[in-house]
């Protein structure tokens, strides 16, 4: 593990998030309070983040589940009802969501 370029070998090494960390030559991104929400959505709720035509969306369901900003994995069509993941973790979404990743979505 490197920080801020310098190998560190200590088993405890407190950083305060401002500095680039990495494991392998990966860049580990710091975060806080990682939350993950499963809402079995109604139909007539849209699966977005905000609608210009006022519609309902998915985030009035769960405007009270959390102080962080959620973000919804993937969609399911407004008059479709069915489980949908709600997070504020962009990297697990990324790996679910982006099609390189072959990731099996269940349609039943």
């Amino acid at each position: 593990m490197t920080v801020n370029g310098e190998v560190i070998t200590e088993p405890a090494f407190k950083v305060t998030g401002k500095e680039s960390v990495k494991l392998n030559d990966k860049r580990i991104h710091l975060q806080k309070n990682l939350v993950y929400v499963l809402l079995n959505k109604p139909k007539g709720y849209i699966t977005t983040t905000d609608d210009p035509e006022g519609r309902q969306t998915v985030m009035e369901l769960v405007e009270d589940a959390a102080e962080e900003r959620l973000y919804p994995v993937g969609r399911l069509d407004r008059n479709t009802s069915g489980l949908l993941l709600l997070t504020n973790d962009g990297e697990l979404a990324q790996k679910l969501a982006h099609p390189k990743h072959n990731v099996k979505k269940s349609t039943t």
